[in-house]
């Protein structure tokens, strides 16, 4: 081969490089937006079954009190009934957006909602009875915490706070809101 050869034979190589390089960059670029986006929806999708959860969660207390007088009882399980509703009518979110592990902890809860809902619909079951549905939701509140990171980030607030304080600590951060509110004309 003679210098020529060498020389286009360099070029290629450092251009298929280059073009290598470009394309890795460029990819990233688009699936950076793409999680941005998702992680934003993952955080909706699971602030909608906590509220939904809350929702279901109160109304069944009350279900649970009115056990005593049928009517009454009846009239709450259709309260319930439409929250269980608006829980299950999640899921395509929740299957869509969540990972697998926190998608399963969503299901868990709505299964152990709808075993109660048809379990307390024709024999009176003790307030205990709730504690599977609690068992449940605290799984999901756990998957939830770990996909969002939001122990790993207070842990980084935390850091970040005793870092700017001047004794390095977080007992000279204010801790109430006067502490740091302006008194009106300042």
């Amino acid at each position: 081969m003679n210098s020529e050869s060498w020389i286009a034979l360099s070029t290629v190589i450092a251009s298929t490089i280059i073009t290598s390089v470009g394309l890795f960059f460029r990819y990233r670029e688009r699936t950076a937006v793409f999680r941005h986006v998702l992680y934003a929806k993952q955080v909706d999708v699971s602030i909608a079954i906590l509220a939904a959860y809350a929702n279901v969660r109160s109304r069944m207390t009350l279900l649970f009190d009115a056990q005593a007088d049928v009517s009454e009882q009846d009239r709450m399980w259709h309260k319930v009934r439409v929250d269980v509703d608006a829980l299950a009518g999640l899921a395509s979110s929740a299957a869509a957006m969540l990972p697998s592990s926190a998608y399963q902890a969503y299901v868990s809860i709505h299964t152990e909602t709808r075993s109660i809902m048809n379990r307390i619909a024709y024999d009176p079951l003790p307030v205990r009875a709730l504690e599977t549905l609690d068992r449940a939701a605290s799984s999901f509140i756990d998957e939830v915490r770990g996909l969002l990171g939001a122990d790993a980030l207070s842990d980084q607030n935390r850091k970040a706070f005793a870092a700017v304080s001047d004794s390095g600590s977080i007992r000279d951060l204010p801790t109430q809101m006067r502490d740091i509110a302006e008194r009106p004309g300042e």
